[in-house]
């Protein structure tokens, strides 16, 4: 529903066939069509994606070609589907079914199609979040009710929650909460006992001090040799970010367009005037770039950024997040980069 995943294409190609239109809240194994992309390579072999989003394909049409990367649609759950997913079929010139993965699982070829394989259990955080409460994941095709909360106030109890994938048995995560001056609240190790978990979430329940420091806190992960980082804010009250509007209000927006590439536009509004800062972070949450740390008006404002790094080095493709902190209000959305 919130267009949080992306088909992009695994190889350039040409375009053979495409399918629209359909249901794409499915839950269950039917005779439902789906929505595809269906993309042919140099070399004759054809990829499938499939169980996408109604109406979210690509604008280009049968015959037209795209580039490794390119985006194709968002993904649901249409044709005969369980839940949300990309479904990714590969077939040689020859029109026969191939394994793109090289390993033990794999009795149909004898080599890798990726031009970079990646382990098979590729662990990682895909996000770390603060909340107001334990997400609730609904039957499906009911949306989750996420209870983010990136604002807090002096005494609150904050849910700290990190959402992993291809978890294994033993991997040790160690968890910081770090105050505006750096100093550590909290700090606790966990590891899973189950053999592996191809998508998990563990959350903990704290209490911030009734006078604990105003600012900008750091939720902090370390997992199998990464650092992943989330922000939040704790203020004097209990402020809340504005909905999207007009100036008059604080609000950050969707960056446009989104995927982009080479550049794309951030807008955002002001209720008050004063210093803004505006930060690009990788998927790590690791600091790429500062667009904007300047007094700015109470109006309605916009910045560009051109997919480039602090020393003017192009990034790769990929999910960036955004963060502008105004005063007591900070957002962060997330942008598509495509290469």
């Amino acid at each position: 529903d919130n267009d949080a995943v992306l088909a992009i294409s695994a190889a350039p190609g040409v375009i053979i066939f495409k399918q629209d239109g359909n249901f794409d809240r499915n839950c269950g194994f039917g005779n439902n069509s789906w929505n595809a992309v269906y993309i042919r390579h140099d070399d004759g072999s054809v990829a499938w994606y499939g169980h996408l989003k109604n109406g979210s394909l690509t604008n280009k049409t049968i015959g037209e070609t795209v580039a490794a990367g390119e985006f194709l649609g968002v993904i649901g759950s249409s044709g005969r589907s369980t839940g949300p997913h990309l479904h990714f079929e590969l077939y040689d010139a020859g029109g026969n079914l191939i394994e793109p993965y090289q390993g033990t699982c794999n009795n149909l070829n004898n080599d890798s199609w990726w031009s970079n394989q990646l382990p098979y259990y590729d662990s990682a955080i895909n996000k770390l979040m603060t909340h107001s409460a334990p997400p609730v994941f609904p039957p499906c095709p009911q949306p989750e009710i996420v209870n983010e909360k990136n604002h807090f106030a002096q005494g609150q109890t904050v849910y700290s929650a990190a959402y992993y994938r291809d978890q294994l048995a033993g991997q040790v995560s160690e968890y910081r909460i770090k105050k505006p001056d750096g100093s550590i609240l909290l700090q606790w190790t966990h590891a899973s006992t189950f053999p592996h978990y191809a998508g998990s979430y563990w959350y903990w329940s704290w209490d911030l001090p009734e006078a604990a420091q105003t600012g900008i806190w750091t939720f902090e992960v370390l997992y199998e040799g990464e650092i992943y980082s989330h922000q939040f804010a704790v203020d004097l009250t209990d402020i809340k970010p504005q909905q999207p509007g007009v100036a008059g209000q604080y609000a950050l927006h969707q960056n446009f367009p989104n995927p982009f590439n080479p550049s794309t536009t951030i807008p955002f509004s002001l209720q008050s005037p004063g210093i803004v800062s505006l930060k690009i972070y990788n998927s790590l949450g690791q600091e790429v770039r500062s667009l904007l740390n300047e007094f700015k008006t109470a109006d309605s404002h916009s910045i560009s950024w051109d997919g480039k790094g602090a020393a003017g080095e192009p990034l790769p493709g990929g999910t960036y997040y955004y963060r502008i902190i105004a005063g007591d209000f900070m957002e962060t959305r997330a942008m598509i980069l495509v290469k």
